[in-house]
């Protein structure tokens, strides 16, 4: 059954979340995202280095059904398939935000609660670019993951990297039309 997007919220991590009822482990190599939310998520988001949004049932606003982290980078312009885009601006890196981590609770697991998420990283993504000029998200996902960014949400591969993770982007634009 998928989870009805009108019985669920949004909002930023904090001390109120019970960090501790949100497990990611079943599937290979899940558990450090587990231990990042339980263990390090709010503490990167005092100190700015990361903000972590969770999803939520609205009848349980403690309970985590998900998260993402978000931080500022870059992407080098070697990685990018820029083909389609005349003249764009010689520079040898473009303003992306990091998708740092990404998890949905085990028990949510297939239910809709991933495409949601990442629902609202893209407006996010499309709101920071109004602002701030951001072109481009970034995520390394782990091997295990990859179908969900390759067929679910069409990113685009870019390589293999040490650790078996796999380097993605997709390109802002597409989510705007413009």
């Amino acid at each position: 059954m998928k989870i009805d997007p009108d019985e669920i919220d949004i909002t930023l991590l904090s001390d109120s979340i019970l960090v501790n009822r949100f497990s990611c482990k079943e599937k290979d190599g899940s558990r450090p995202l587990q231990i990042f939310f339980r263990n390090h998520a709010l503490d990167n988001q005092n100190k700015k280095l990361s903000v972590t949004w969770i999803i939520v049932k609205k009848s349980n606003l403690s309970v985590p059904l998900g998260y993402f982290s978000l931080a500022c980078a870059s992407i080098d312009v070697d990685d990018l398939d820029t083909d389609y885009w005349d003249g764009r601006p010689e520079y040898d890196r473009f303003p992306a935000i990091l998708i740092g981590k990404f998890a949905v609770d085990d028990r949510h697991q297939g239910i809709g609660v991933g495409t949601l998420l990442m629902d609202y990283v893209y407006a996010i993504a499309i709101r920071l670019s109004e602002i701030i000029g951001c072109r481009y998200l970034i995520v390394e996902s782990k091997s295990t993951s990859t179908w969900f960014y390759e067929d679910t949400c069409n990113f685009v591969r870019i390589r293999e990297l040490d650790g078996g993770n796999v380097l993605f982007y997709k390109n802002v634009v597409t989510l705007t039309g413009e």
